[in-house]
């Protein structure tokens, strides 16, 4: 029962890390100290800055959810094997995490290195990257539909208990 319950929580989390910037009011105040006090060349650069503490903030606000996921992959491997769906989905949602966190330091490293990376390499980076960084909000996000196809096939354990 705990692992269904899981499920939809940590969908919600890769939604929360996913979610388009907004503002800056979702800044951990000791990182809107650090921002405040770099010297960016442009606006750009301040952005991206912007966009990876957003990021931080946001994994540091679901920390718990994230510990408990790790829990509960342990718990599932060792009760259930590692071939059993939750425990794969459980894979899935940290994967998910760690690709959301690799995507956003290249885009702020991209940004930032703009003119050694050169207009062709910059664009593939922000093609690659914005896609896993941001959440389309629409029926059209593949990480969204993804989930979405999980969540409907752990669902049907619920009647194989």
């Amino acid at each position: 029962m705990q692992n269904l319950a899981i499920c939809n929580v940590a969908v919600q989390y890769i939604h929360a890390l996913r979610y388009p910037v907004s503002n800056t009011a979702e800044i951990k105040k000791e990182f809107l100290t650090e921002l405040d006090a770099q010297v960016f060349e442009d606006r750009n650069q301040r952005s991206a800055m912007e966009g990876l503490y957003i990021y931080q903030s946001r994994r540091d606000r679901n920390q718990t959810i994230f510990e408990e996921l790790l829990k509960l992959r342990k718990k599932n491997w060792a009760v259930y094997g590692e071939e059993h769906p939750i425990y794969l989905f459980i894979n899935h949602v940290l994967d998910i995490d760690q690709q959301v966190r690799i995507a956003n330091i290249r885009h702020f490293h991209a940004i930032r290195d703009k003119e050694e990376y050169g207009e062709e390499v910059f664009r593939a980076i922000m093609k690659e990257t914005n896609p896993v960084i941001y959440s389309c909000i629409d029926k059209d996000d593949q990480s969204n539909k993804d989930l979405e196809g999980w969540l409907v096939r752990l669902k049907k354990l619920r009647y194989k208990l």
